[in-house]
């Protein structure tokens, strides 16, 4: 789930895209860092990511993680926890997502 306001904020979103791929993996409770700039080198938005539980296998049978973002965007902040799954892809390598079950 995309912050609200994101849509069409490509930019910012590969940031957070990005930062949550990395924290994911990270010490849990350990905040990492992000910001999204402009071409014109001023920042457009920035916040945190950090993982608030340790890995878990879900009902699905999925690696997930529960992390907890935050951000401000025009000078407006929010925050919000949510779970990222590991998802297996065909060439070996593995992405963290939101997950999707029916």
């Amino acid at each position: 789930m995309l912050p609200p306001g994101f849509a069409g904020r490509e930019p910012e979103r590969q940031a957070l895209a990005d930062a949550s791929q990395k924290a994911v993996t990270g010490v849990r409770e350990t905040r990492l860092a992000w910001s999204a700039t402009a071409p014109s080198g001023d920042v457009t938005a920035e916040g945190w990511i950090a993982p608030v539980s340790d890995p878990y296998r879900s009902s699905h049978g999925q690696i997930c993680r529960d992390v907890r973002q935050a951000l401000v965007r025009n000078e407006q902040a929010m925050a919000q926890e949510l779970s990222l799954c590991r998802e297996e892809l065909v060439s070996g390598a593995a992405i963290w997502t939101i997950p999707h079950w029916p």
